[in-house]
């Protein structure tokens, strides 16, 4: 996946809009498009920026950018080991603000 998708994919998971998503980040919502869209490559503030608002660090998302087919056969098992960590690492890094906002919370009566 290009960064762009990846970003667009996390901020849909969380339940943001793009407007939402450049007003908490303080970059335009057409520059939030445009590297949805592809059309921009973000330097890294700015994806340490989004990255921040999404609760996910910048090392995380370039991670999730990578392309399993272009690494040798022997390394895509360990790829896909690595990927389920940054994901549980994603849902580490989610406050329960984000969480409840992206309807991850489920109601558990043990907690209760």
């Amino acid at each position: 996946m290009t960064i762009g998708e990846i970003i667009k994919k996390l901020r849909k998971e969380r339940k943001l809009s793009q407007i939402e998503l450049a007003d908490e980040s303080k970059i335009s919502r057409t520059y939030i498009s445009e590297i949805e869209s592809g059309k921009r490559n973000p330097t890294v503030e700015i994806l340490e920026r989004i990255g921040g608002v999404l609760h996910i660090p910048f090392p995380i998302i370039s991670y999730l950018t990578l392309d399993i087919n272009s690494l040798p056969v022997i390394h895509q098992k360990t790829f896909h080991e690595i990927e389920a960590a940054a994901y549980a690492m994603i849902d580490y890094y989610m406050n329960d603000e984000s969480k409840k906002k992206a309807g991850l919370v489920k109601h558990n009566p043990e907690r209760a």
